[in-house]
This record gives C-alpha cells, sequence and structure tokens, in this order.
C-alpha cells in the first residue's frame, strides 16, 4: 500500500482538508476495507492538537437551528443518539475523516483474474488548531499498523 498525499487547501474557517490516496497492492480489496475500517475506527488519534471549541463559539452554535433540525432538513439520520445534540462541535470543531471511494478489480464483470490493487480515496478535515503534518504522519501511522504483512505499505 502506498499513501500519496494529493492535495491540500486551506479555507476561510482555517480548517484543512486532506486528501489521500492508498493504493494496496493486494488482490482482496476486503485487505483495502479492513485497513480503512481500522484507521476509521482511531479517528481519536488523528484529533491530536485540535483546539476547543471556544465558549464564545458554543454560544453562536446555540442561536442556530438545532442539530435535530438541520439532519432532519437534510434527510439525514443520526449517526448514534448524540450526534444532533453534537452537531455543531462535530462539524466545526473535530476532525473528520470520509472514506470517499473505493476502486478495486472490475465489479461488474465477473472472472477468474484477480485484481492486482485496491485504491481508496479519504479526506480529512482537520479542526482548528491541528498540524496537517502531525495528522498525516499519524494518518500514515496508522494505516501502517492496520496493514497486514503481505501489504505493501
Amino acid at each position: 500500500m502506498r499513501q500519496k498525499q494529493t492535495d491540500q487547501q486551506t479555507d476561510s474557517l482555517a480548517d484543512s482538508i486532506m486528501v489521500a490516496r492508498l493504493v494496496c497492492d493486494q488482490p482482496d480489496a476486503g485487505v483495502l476495507a479492513q485497513i480503512l475500517a481500522a484507521v476509521t475506527s482511531n479517528v481519536d488519534e488523528l484529533r491530536h492538537g485540535a483546539d476547543s471549541p471556544t465558549e464564545e463559539d458554543l454560544s453562536q452554535w446555540e442561536r442556530l437551528d438545532p442539530g435535530s433540525k438541520v439532519l432532519e432538513g437534510e434527510g439525514a439520520m443520526p449517526a448514534d443518539d448524540d450526534a444532533a445534540d453534537a452537531f455543531y462541535t462535530r462539524t466545526f470543531a473535530e476532525t473528520a475523516i470520509d472514506v470517499n471511494g473505493i476502486v478495486a478489480g472490475e465489479p461488474i464483470v465477473q472472472k477468474t483474474v484477480l485484481p492486482v490493487e485496491a485504491q481508496a480515496n479519504i479526506s480529512i478535515r482537520l479542526a482548528p488548531g491541528q498540524d496537517p503534518e502531525e495528522i498525516s504522519s499519524r494518518f500514515d501511522r496508522l494505516v501502517k499498523a492496520a496493514a497486514p504483512e503481505r501489504a505493501e505499505v
């Protein structure tokens, strides 16, 4: 598996978006899926250095529509019991990791030839106060720790 940072940008809210492309040199897309599951379940490791919301932030968020109303308006279901109440903290002040796509083999064509690699596109939204290089390094360590010995990292 090779990790390649393909884009990094900073928006006006001082949040950084890191985009990584993982390529797993294993014929089984399940190997890549296992790596991604391990990394995304360790999101706390990727929250290192994030600033806590200020009292002013919290006060401003209280004036906004409740998270439950925002989620309902988008047709979204809360991810867990605390998601609606923590909507603004999770959206504005916490690191988020998303798997945006996975590609492996030929999903429509059935054949006995095994694919030589699987790819995933991942984005990490950094919270205010985080150092992109530090989070990139932590992400890389998580990926390497989750990869089986037979996968190229």
